[in-house]
């Protein structure tokens, strides 16, 4: 497999694992069920472990699309995101096990430290969507279309509603 066959075929999966772990997370609070919690933590590290592939996978996926005549402006807002999300998956990755090392260890529980575990899935999921969106721009025209017709009808309702102001 090359650089782009593994990128595509992974680059979904540390997404959906990100929004399993909040799920879990959510369900494991706020029903005071640790082993949801605990599956949280699981899911987060192996986020972190399927990030790896697709974040290296990328230099080559981004060489042979730009061979095949896609954005290279897309590509480079896309590799920008990455380069943020990347990080913070990795290091929610690395705080997930240290939590269950440490839980296993205390034999006891951290709610500070699972409260913090959720708002840092959100940002992670938010960094890994806006990075999804923006590779998913690369290759499926009608995303970049419908962002581009959106900020049109934006632009054309912010002078529609000038237009009515300039009436009074």
């Amino acid at each position: 497999m090359n650089a782009a066959q593994i990128h595509l075929a992974l680059n979904h999966l540390p997404l959906a694992t990100l929004l399993f772990a909040l799920v879990a997370f959510l369900i494991g609070l706020l029903g005071k069920k640790q082993v949801f919690v605990n599956t949280g933590y699981y899911l987060l590290i192996a986020a972190a472990i399927l990030t790896i592939p697709v974040f290296q996978s990328g230099e080559g996926t981004e060489e042979l699309a730009e061979t095949l005549g896609r954005d290279h402006d897309l590509i480079h807002e896309h590799e920008e995101t990455a380069e943020k999300a990347y990080p913070v998956v990795l290091i929610l990755g690395a705080l997930a096990l240290a939590v269950l090392i440490f839980q296993r260890l205390r034999d006891k529980t951290f709610t500070a430290a699972n409260w913090i575990a959720v708002l840092g899935t959100i940002a992670a999921l938010y960094f890994m969507g806006l990075t999804a969106q923006q590779g998913g721009a690369i290759r499926h025209n009608d995303i970049l279309e419908a962002k581009e017709e959106a900020t049109h009808e934006q632009h054309e309702e912010g002078h529609h509603e000038e237009g009515h102001a300039d009436d009074d």
